[in-house]
């Protein structure tokens, strides 16, 4: 099998969005709060009083990167141009990271900010072929791997008070602190050869 992908720069810049802060102490409507997590508190059944913390999620921006898994150099000493050649012989798990939150709704709101699925844990194939051409007397590195993306994100946290002492269940909802400026690295499953000049 031979795949070879387009060349990505490791730095680029893919998208920013303006952060969605709420002020804190804001009273907001618990049914827009969605896909946040909510955890228990305080629970305090026998009061009819229950109070839930949860996160809520910005991706401030993303930068497209890649995992290497293998590499290799080719060099051409001759006065023509030829054919380089490059197979993975090695493989390597790239996984998930991130710094604050909940897994499952931080990697909804980075699947929706980056367009595509990104992978909690990823190994690389090995046989995987790919040529290039090799101008006379240069040199091509190819590199085997995995694209992957660098993220920014904020987290405000939201508290939700549960109130059924009425005998109707009241809901609460309320912004609290941001945790600014977190970040996480998100492999994909797009996987295949970098070649660029050595």
């Amino acid at each position: 099998m031979s795949v070879l992908l387009p060349l990505l720069g490791t730095g680029l810049a893919q998208g920013s969005a303006q952060a969605t802060v709420v002020p804190p102490g804001t009273v907001v409507d618990c049914a827009g709060i969605t896909d946040i997590g909510w955890s228990r508190l305080y629970p305090d059944p026998a009061e009819g009083v229950l109070v839930f913390r949860g996160y809520d999620y910005t991706v401030v921006s993303t930068t497209r990167t890649f995992d290497v898994a293998d590499s290799r150099i080719v060099y051409n000493d001759t006065d023509t141009t030829a054919s380089g050649s490059f197979t993975a012989t090695q493989s390597r798990t790239f996984a998930f990271t991130f710094s604050f939150g909940l897994q499952g709704p931080l990697v909804g709101k980075i699947n929706a900010s980056i367009g595509l699925s990104i992978s909690l844990s990823y190994t690389t194939s090995v046989g995987v072929t790919a040529t290039a051409p090799i101008p006379p007397h240069g040199a091509l590195l190819g590199e085997y791997g995995v694209q992957a993306f660098d993220i920014v994100y904020h987290a405000q946290q939201f508290r939700m008070l549960i109130d059924e002492r009425s005998g109707t269940q009241q809901r609460r909802c309320s912004a609290e602190q941001v945790i600014a400026n977190q970040t996480a690295h998100a492999p994909t499953a797009l996987e295949g050869w970098r070649v660029r000049n050595a």
